[in-house]
């Protein structure tokens, strides 16, 4: 049960990580934070569903691990 806990954990991340790339694109007006702020938090959300959903950590263990 410990990787449904997991799961939700990440999946509530994932939406904070949005609402903040919409905050970031439509409340600052300063294009290089504006900018950073939204590649920033994309770059997150990609990371963790990268790892946690597509199991990449897995990819380089032994034989028949994934």
């Amino acid at each position: 049960m410990e990787i449904f806990r997991i799961g939700w954990i990440v999946a509530i991340a994932l939406a904070v990580f949005t609402v903040v790339e919409f905050i970031f694109a439509s409340e600052v007006h300063n294009t290089e934070i504006r900018v950073t702020g939204v590649m920033l938090a994309g770059t997150i959300k990609a990371l963790l569903i990268i790892w946690f959903f597509m199991h990449i950590a897995r990819a380089w263990r032994g034989e028949g691990a994934h």
